[in-house]
């Protein structure tokens, strides 16, 4: 299968203002022919220390690197093509009493540095940073040796790679077949009087239709991902447009920003979960040891069902690792429902679903956007400070621009 991307798609104004939208912007002075000259200020509060942190500054200046003041260690930044905002990833170590941090424009940096690319192999669209496995997007139908044939899917992701190169998702699990990496799907599909079950593959399945989009530079890669589904019977019952954002991995850990944008395809579709909350974003975990889940409430000392939380955290030491890494889901306050229902698994899995509640019904004129920050990082939830990424996330830490 040949990949296809539309080089005439330039995001529009819907796109860009949704995605405005769910990344938390800082916007500070507009810019002016004499803004390499300024200086960027930001202070980073005691409670959002000991992560990193994507910083977003409403300007467009010509030299694309930054140098810290004190120390001048160059900070490398990309600009949004669609919004011509500058972005770059701030490390933050903990401390009691936060951090300001100073940065002015250098001459060097980043055209001097290839960061993020992607590579396909057939089957999956592989996003690396440098030589770094970031995460694949499986866009052909995959089917492992052994498995039943009705598993066969698409339009997943996996593997997602931790901070020190561990494979941290699973596919194809023995215990549940159709659980597949970071996935989107839901048990109960309605159209019209038909109901299929996307989450089981039954009746319904996802496929690949087009890449529509890709930035790549040296603070992140995102990728805009077209597909639908499709009923056995080849019907399109939903247009769905996924968006992934990788940033460049920090001394911290690495954030990832997800949107899902579904859209009826012609009739109205509702949307619901099982009995026990299942459907919506799902994160199945590779195997592990000594698996701990936080969420917002504290540690968890068992399952979860339809319980409400504002993030999820699962950690433990997977294959290939001594230490502990983990993942935090981080539920965006602009989702349907917030903070949602859970179904959280000690076997490995978190699972944030608004549908837990009550089902969602899809149109053409009426579509569903949602959104999630993954924060990926050392340790567990404690020690990778899983609670100041979802303030951070909630609220990012003040930027300044200087003039001088």
């Amino acid at each position: 299968m040949s990949i296809h991307c539309d080089p005439t798609f330039r995001a529009g104004v819907s796109y860009a203002r949704h995605w405005v939208a769910w990344t938390i912007i800082l916007v500070s002075s507009a810019f002016c022919p004499s803004i390499a000259d300024s200086l960027i200020e930001i202070e980073v509060p005691p409670e959002q220390t000991g992560i990193t942190i994507p910083i977003c500054v409403d300007m467009n200046p010509a030299r694309r690197c930054l140098a810290e003041v004190t120390s001048g260690k160059e900070v490398l930044c990309q600009v949004d093509r669609r919004t011509g905002k500058l972005w770059f990833v701030l490390d933050a170590p903990q401390s009691t009493r936060g951090a300001k941090r100073l940065f002015r424009f250098c001459e060097t940096g980043s055209a001097r540095h290839s960061g993020f690319h992607i590579e396909n192999n057939g089957t999956q669209i592989i996003l690396k940073e440098k030589e770094k496995a970031v995460l694949a997007f499986n866009y052909a139908m995959v089917l492992h040796e052994g498995i039943p044939e009705d598993r066969r899917r698409a339009c997943y992701v996996h593997p997602l790679y931790g901070p020190s190169g561990e494979v941290i998702t699973d596919d194809f699990p023995k215990d549940h077949y159709h659980h597949r990496g970071l996935f989107w799907a839901w048990p109960k599909v309605a159209v019209g009087n038909e109901v299929y079950d996307l989450w089981t593959i039954k009746g319904m399945r996802q496929h690949f239709e087009k890449l529509v989009s890709m930035e790549l530079g040296p603070v992140y890669g995102e990728l805009v991902i077209q597909s639908g589904w499709y009923t056995d019977d080849k019907r399109k019952v939903m247009d769905e447009l996924f968006t992934i954002r990788a940033y460049s991995q920090g001394m911290m850990g690495r954030v990832i920003d997800l949107e899902l944008r579904l859209t009826a395809a012609s009739e109205n579709v509702t949307i619901d979960s099982s009995t026990t909350g299942y459907g919506g974003l799902s994160l199945r975990f590779a195997p592990r040891s000594e698996t701990i889940i936080y969420t917002s409430e504290g540690k968890e000392e068992g399952d979860a069902n339809r319980t409400r939380f504002a993030w999820s955290d699962l950690s433990g030491k997977f294959a290939g690792a001594s230490d502990f890494c983990g993942v935090t889901i981080i539920d965006s306050p602009s989702n349907p429902v917030y903070p949602t229902a859970w179904s959280n698994r000690y076997y490995g899995f978190l699972n944030p679903s608004f549908t837990a509640l009550a089902p969602w019904t899809v149109g053409r004129e009426t579509p569903l956007v949602f959104r999630y920050r993954l924060w990926i990082h050392k340790g567990d939830a404690n020690s990778g400070n899983a609670k100041a990424a979802y303030l951070a996330y909630l609220n990012t830490p003040s930027v300044k621009v200087i003039k001088r």
